[in-house]
């Protein structure tokens, strides 16, 4: 008796240590990004996997508590995350077939400053042309990719209206990006960092288009930093036939620099000069000038960003998956026991 007594109480407490375990797991998962000082939650690799375990762990804590009741809840839960999930699949299926990129944008014409450019874009020409070629010259190449992203791309935001021209990314494209532009600290306008989703979009402002340059730069082995200057973003990227010279290259403004960030800081006169030479105006070249004034320049951390958003598009696929196991695993287990 004694001895049954002892097990039943060591049982109790495995069943208590699993329930426990779990709902740490749970909220661990849930306040990680906090803990790394983040100001949102991204759901990496590492939280997804530490939110699976923790879930499993505590259905199996509730199951041993209450077998009874688990079951009769579970097989109705099932269903629902099951529908669902089928729910979010097609969303994703849905998307593949619908572009991000309005129609409305094509064919528009734009003048800055002086400068006049209408914004012509051919998806299957862009995808073609947009890698550097074999026998290609880096420095060709820089002003090449430069006049391919400023000739394709429209310069707008619309805080007002987030809907507009998709800058905020639709539900259909990515469930999880959409969702998350409504917290509060997030943004309603999302930079893409995939250059391809951000080209085919080809809306944004001078830091979406200096991403798409540095992601097909880093794409083609070109080492290349984005520069947020007081007032505007650059991409800096080393040009040269052994990578020994450092290139600005403005997507938002179609203009390339054939000097680095430093050189630029301490002679506006090259930076007016080169403007005034892409058919802006010398007043808005001075205020350019200005703006690449050493005060506030810094490079931009991409690496977390950018890996969030890799992983908000693999888990789009991986959520709806996971949701829809549970209830096909109690249909194949119902159909074995027959």
């Amino acid at each position: 008796m004694k001895k049954n007594k002892n097990l039943i109480e060591s049982l109790s407490k495995i069943r208590f240590l699993i329930l426990l375990v779990g709902f740490l797991l749970i909220n661990l998962s849930l306040w990680v990004d906090f803990l790394k000082g983040r100001p949102s939650i991204e759901f990496g690799l590492y939280q997804t996997t530490l939110l699976g375990v923790g879930v499993v762990l505590f259905l199996i804590g509730i199951y041993l508590h209450f077998p009874t009741q688990f079951l009769g809840t579970f097989k109705f839960s099932s269903l629902l995350i099951f529908i669902v999930g089928i729910f979010l699949f097609l969303i994703n299926i849905v998307g593949l077939f619908l572009s991000l990129r309005d129609p409305e944008i094509n064919g528009k014409e734009t003048h800055v400053h002086g400068r006049t450019k209408r914004i012509n874009y051919n998806e299957r020409e862009i995808i073609n042309s947009i890698d550097k070629r074999i026998d290609e010259d880096n420095r060709d190449y820089a002003y090449r990719l430069v006049d391919l992203v400023y000739s394709s791309t429209y310069h707008f935001v619309e805080g007002s209206n987030p809907g507009r021209y998709n800058q905020r990314v639709p539900i259909y494209e990515n469930y999880i990006l959409y969702v998350k532009s409504f917290l509060p600290s997030e943004s309603n306008i999302y930079v893409l960092c995939n250059p391809y989703k951000a080209l085919e979009r080809g809306i944004g402002v001078c830091n979406q288009f200096a991403y798409i340059v540095f992601g097909f730069l880093e794409q083609n082995g070109i080492p290349a930093n984005i520069y947020v200057l007081d007032g505007h973003v650059v991409t800096e990227a080393l040009i040269g036939q052994n990578l020994d010279q450092k290139w600005v290259l403005d997507a938002d403004l179609g203009v390339v620099l054939e000097y680095d960030i430093e050189t630029l800081e301490r002679n506006p006169d090259i930076v007016v000069e080169t403007y005034q030479n892409f058919d802006y105006t010398e007043e808005y070249s001075k205020i350019l000038a200005e703006i690449y004034g050493r005060q506030g320049n810094y490079i931009q951390d991409k690496k977390d960003y950018c890996q969030h958003e890799r992983q908000a598009y693999i888990n789009k696929w991986v959520w709806p998956t996971l949701m829809m196991i549970p209830f096909g695993l109690r249909k194949l287990i119902g159909f074995l026991a027959r």
